[in-house]
């Protein structure tokens, strides 16, 4: 908004309207004071454009736009508003339920790309025409399934409907459920469809009279026709029209070739070599379990971890002498602003620098954690004792963590950090956790955007909204309960930005896949939207 110079307001965690702050191109008014610093009145908004608020905080900003704006030239554009319906009980239910109930703005949008139909929401539609009586709806739908995502069953080999389906009547409902749902289209595997089109087209509808116009040859009138969004369609309509009795001959045939790729949850060791060209996220709710996981099998030995720990520990004792003087410092330059004697401050100055330079002793002290590139997963090295030995390291696309030496000092002075978040840290593993402290967190989410870290393990909590590029992503064995909307929003981390490269979704519990590709009967969502967001 800033970079484009709109006026803008935020609505953090507010309790009354006077919680409102105004961006300073937005100010208006402001009183200048004696020391020349200017306080800016937030109450005064006609310049806002747009206010940015949490869900909490919408009925002061709902207020706050309309003492200065028409109701009728306000939009509410509410960010992914299926957050939390997933669960039968949250806290966030009964701030949506209110903030549907109290809104008097009649210009509504719902974003997600999981938002239930509108014929799944009649009471949603239903409650707000009713509330704006002048009010129209439409539903705005796109799809983005050019890119070709591929989906790794635990055992490694690629999940289609055509290998997944022994019924026949499964695969006509994937198919239809797919047609419906085109940007699911992505996760069909192209040279697996294409295989499939091949051998349909040459062993069955060769052999079927009334199917002859299903043949490549027959189906496709140009080239210009062959492209990646017409050939998976073309393969759902083939799906549908293989007569069932060769289904069985042509599901037997495919599960005889099966070509498998590494999806245990050995990342940092056996399968890093797999996870290639940019970095992968790792859904689970057993974060802890997977860190340990991670470390004991790197087979880092005892002695590099004893003196990983002890130069750990004495950090750890340096960081808290430099917490101490920083708070000294920060005391001082406090008193210091305050005190209006000039010789008091320059005599306080002189203590500040004294207090300054045995910071700086301190940091000097701090020893190494520096992990070698044997352990640090796709290193060279690393790659040398756990790679693919058919494929020399430096023709793989096998993808890294780079972290330069002021970054690892940053690691090192967290000083309210456990010491196995720091050695996953080296590793180029982070963490997104709601109990991690604020600067792990702030030099993790910088290292993700600059994809310098190799891999990012989180719970289901982070799926919305994390918007870094991810190429590969593993669904934990721990998550056979996530609702197939919340599933659809976690695979969605996956290819966000660049249009190709080679990209998987890797399930580590298979009773979960079936929720790609077969429409759910159960979802949460619907009911709760249905419910909450209706007078």
């Amino acid at each position: 908004c800033i970079n484009i110079n709109k006026k803008i307001a935020f609505a953090f965690g507010c309790k009354q309207m006077e919680d409102i702050r105004l961006h300073y191109f937005a100010v208006k008014e402001y009183e200048v004071k004696k020391n020349g610093q200017k306080k800016i009145n937030d109450m005064v908004g006609d310049k806002v454009e747009i206010i940015i608020s949490d869900i909490s905080s919408f009925e002061f900003s709902m207020l706050y736009m309309k003492a200065f704006n028409p109701v009728e030239n306000i939009i509410v554009y509410w960010d992914e508003p299926t957050i939390s319906l997933d669960c039968e009980e949250s806290p966030l239910h009964e701030i949506i339920h209110k903030n549907w109930e109290i809104n008097i703005i009649p210009n509504m949008i719902l974003s997600s790309a999981t938002l239930p139909s509108p014929h799944e929401i009649p009471n949603t539609i239903t409650s707000f025409k009713q509330k704006f009586n002048d009010s129209q709806h439409f539903c705005i739908s796109t799809h983005d399934y050019f890119k070709t995502i591929c989906v790794l069953s635990k055992d490694g080999t690629i999940v289609m409907p055509h290998k997944m389906f022994k019924d026949y009547d499964k695969v006509l409902s994937s198919a239809k459920y797919l047609e419906e749902n085109k940007t699911l289209l992505r996760y069909l595997d192209l040279g697996q469809c294409s295989n499939f089109i091949i051998y349909v087209c040459e062993y069955v509808f060769n052999n079927v009279n009334n199917k002859q116009h299903l043949l490549v040859e027959n189906y496709f009138q140009n080239i210009e026709e062959v492209n990646v969004i017409n050939i998976k369609l073309y393969y759902l309509k083939l799906l549908q029209n293989v007569p069932s009795h060769y289904w069985n001959i042509v599901y037997d045939y495919f599960q005889a070739n099966n070509k498998k790729i590494p999806c245990d949850a050995y990342i940092a060791t056996n399968s890093a070599f797999t996870l290639t060209h940019g970095p992968t996220i790792y859904i689970s709710n057993e974060i802890n379990k997977l860190a340990k996981f991670c470390i004991s099998t790197s087979n880092i030995p005892k002695n590099v971890l004893d003196q990983i720990s002890q130069n750990m520990n004495h950090n750890r004792e340096i960081l808290q002498l430099i917490c101490k003087k920083e708070k000294d410092l920060e005391d001082g330059l406090a008193k210091d602003s305050e005190n209006e004697n000039k010789l008091a401050n320059n005599r306080i100055s002189e203590d500040l620098k004294n207090i300054q330079r045995e910071i700086e002793k301190y940091i000097k002290n701090l020893k190494n954690i520096m992990l070698d590139d044997e352990y640090i997963p796709n290193r060279s090295s690393h790659y040398e004792k756990w790679g693919n030995k058919e494929l020399s390291f430096s023709k793989t696309n096998a993808f890294t963590s780079s972290m330069d030496e002021q970054l690892v000092e940053n690691i090192m002075l967290l000083n309210d950090v456990e010491p196995i978040w720091k050695l996953l840290l080296l590793m180029g593993i982070g963490a997104l956790k709601l109990d991690n402290s604020p600067s792990y967190n702030e030099i993790m989410k910088t290292m993700a955007y600059n994809q310098q870290l190799y891999i990012i393990i989180t719970s289901s909590d982070y799926i919305y909204g994390t918007n870094y590029q991810f190429c590969h992503s593993y669904i934990g064995k721990d998550l056979e309960d996530i609702t197939q909307e919340k599933l659809i929003q976690a695979l969605g981390r996956v290819g966000r930005k660049n249009i190709q490269q080679n990209y998987s979704i890797r399930f580590r519990n298979d009773s979960i896949i079936e929720k790609i590709f077969i429409k759910s009967d159960y979802n949460p969502e619907i009911t709760n939207m249905n419910k909450l967001f209706n007078i």
